[in-house]
């Protein structure tokens, strides 16, 4: 009821439900978009390639190994893979009733 109840409360834009005095109640649990925040991305549009980082998370750094670098293209092929599994564990059959969904609207459904 606990994290219901501040979903209820939350706007689902600003602040996120699960930050209780600034930490991740779910931190361990944590969806891979928040295990990947920070971290450099590889952006594809067309023939332009880059790769894009925050700053304050590489001061210091000169290059960055590939390894390091999370493919978007690819995180989002798997993830949209893994949304039609859930999609079709979970919802029993029936179709999700928008595309995207904040983490407060996520945490008020009832599958």
């Amino acid at each position: 009821h606990f994290l219901r109840n501040r979903a209820l409360t939350s706007d689902g834009q600003d602040t996120c439900p699960l930050l209780v005095d600034g930490a991740c109640i779910l931190y361990p649990y944590r969806p891979i978009i928040c295990r990947t925040h920070g971290l450099p991305i590889l952006i594809r549009h067309g023939s332009d390639v880059r790769v894009d980082y925050c700053p304050r998370n590489f001061t210091n750094a000169i290059t960055l190994t590939g390894s390091g670098i999370v493919d978007l293209d690819r995180l989002n092929d798997t993830l949209a893979a893994v949304n039609l599994l859930f999609i079709a564990s979970y919802c029993k059959g029936k179709e999700p009733s928008k595309e995207r969904w904040s983490i407060a609207e996520a945490l008020l459904l009832e599958i």
